[in-house]
C-alpha cells in the first residue's frame, strides 16, 4: 500500500508547475546525514518526509538482538513513515529509519 501512495506522490511531483516547485523549495531544507545517523527513531512521530538525494537508507526493526531490514531506499526515493506522518501518531514502535 505504501508503494502505491509513493507512486501517486511521485506522479504529482513530476507534474508540478514552476510556481508550485518554488513554493515547495521555500519550505524545504537540505540536511546531510552521516552513515549510521537516524532519520526517525522507533516510537517517534514522523513530522517530515525525506528525499534521498544520494546514498541509501533503510527501515528496520530488532528481533532477538538482530537487525531485520524491511525496506531499502535509494537515490531519488522518498522516505516517510506515511501513517504516522498523516495521522500525527507514533510510528511503529519497533521500526527505525537509518
Amino acid at each position: 500500500m505504501m508503494k502505491r501512495h509513493l507512486k501517486k506522490i511521485n506522479a504529482l511531483i513530476e507534474n508540478f508547475d514552476v510556481e508550485t516547485e518554488l513554493a515547495l523549495q521555500s519550505v524545504s531544507k537540505t540536511k546531510k546525514y552521516k552513515k549510521g545517523e537516524f532519520l526517525l527513531y522507533q516510537g517517534e512521530i514522523c513530522k517530515s518526509s525525506f528525499w534521498i538525494e544520494e546514498g541509501i537508507t533503510r527501515k528496520y526493526y530488532m528481533n532477538d538482538k538482530k537487525e531485520v531490514t524491511t525496506e531499502l531506499l535509494f537515490k531519488h526515493d522518498l522516505a516517510v513513515a506515511f501513517s504516522s506522518y498523516v495521522s500525527n501518531q507514533l510510528w511503529d514502535s519497533y521500526r527505525s529509519f537509518q
